[in-house]
């Protein structure tokens, strides 16, 4: 933000400044007697003003600051190591009365031009390369509704999925593969390098008629599910696969003792978009998109939790 006083009392430039093209010209540098072209470039909101030395290789950008003011014997003097720059107060004074805060100056020597001794030919061409705004509050405006845009985008497409998922590709497959796929999917989703899975596979139990791909998918929400019920705290999760007790079914049962729901969470659980996360954390499709790939592969599931005691998941697929 700059302020300037003139006749009318305080001109206020509450928005960032730049240029809108680059300008240049060439003259004579006053103390240094070298010929120097000065071209001045828009640059971004965070850029501030800066200077750089082209003349030289690698050179790099040094902000126009206290910080790297080196001398003040007859003018002032910036730099950055061996690099340097003389005589900058006629440039930051034309750009501190137009406003302007984000401009990158390069220099092809040591000094500017000194053109008629005053701030006066650096305003003129200024002015010449005309000066823009930067509107932060449109642009937070904008950014929000392209949010808001891409969470919509996202919401309708876990609609549709959720609405008309692939068809079921059943194929024969070992329970410890799909397993062991929905641990590494459950990793990425919960970003979590390590999951501690206590897994236990029944002798007789070999494998299951599924698409593997689906059950993968849905194992991997429930288990993700599971880890985050610890919150910040690491804990376990007790897979375990046995033949039910009918023998009619092979029943997976993914366990941990995390935070546990109440009565009336576990009801809803399992419904499109229900989550007790804090908002905008989740959709809460995963438990939904676990229970319709279940579903299509013929198989059931059951939620039973107990706030503050952990939750057990069990699924149960056909014998077959």
């Amino acid at each position: 933000m700059f302020s300037l006083l003139n006749c009318q009392g305080w001109l206020m430039y509450t928005k960032k400044r730049t240029i809108a093209r680059n300008i240049s010209f060439t003259g004579t540098g006053l103390h240094t007697g070298e010929n120097c072209t000065i071209t001045f470039r828009p640059a971004g909101p965070d850029h501030g003003i800066k200077f750089q030395r082209s003349d030289i290789a690698d050179s790099k950008p040094m902000p126009a600051d206290i910080d790297h003011v080196i001398s003040i014997d007859r003018g002032t003097t910036i730099g950055i190591g061996e690099v340097k720059v003389h005589t900058v107060e006629h440039v930051l004074a034309a750009l501190t009365g137009l406003g302007i805060d984000n401009i990158l100056i390069e220099l092809s020597g040591p000094e500017p031009p000194v053109g008629d001794g005053s701030a006066k030919p650096f305003v003129d061409i200024l002015l010449d390369a005309g000066i823009t705004e930067f509107d932060e509050e449109k642009k937070r405006i904008l950014e929000k509704i392209y949010e808001n845009s891409q969470e919509a985008s996202g919401i309708i497409d876990d609609l549709m999925r959720f609405a008309k998922p692939p068809e079921a590709r059943a194929t024969r497959t070992e329970v410890r593969q799909i397993l062991e796929e929905a641990i590494e999917l459950a990793k990425q989703k919960t970003n979590t390098e390590q999951i501690d899975v206590q897994l236990e596979v029944a002798e007789d139990i070999r494998s299951v008629f599924v698409d593997s791909a689906q059950i993968a998918s849905a194992i991997a929400n429930i288990i993700s599910n599971s880890v985050e019920s610890y919150g910040a705290a690491c804990g376990s999760v007790q897979i375990t696969v046995a033949t039910a007790e009918s023998g009619d079914f092979i029943r997976v049962q993914i366990s941990d003792n995390g935070c546990g729901m109440d009565s009336e969470t576990v009801k809803n659980a399992i419904l499109p978009f229900f989550s007790k996360k804090v908002a905008g954390r989740k959709r809460g499709m995963g438990l939904a998109y676990a229970m319709r790939f279940i579903q299509l592969n013929q198989a059931s599931l059951q939620i039973t939790s107990k706030a503050g005691s952990g939750t057990t998941v069990a699924i149960f697929f056909p014998c077959q």
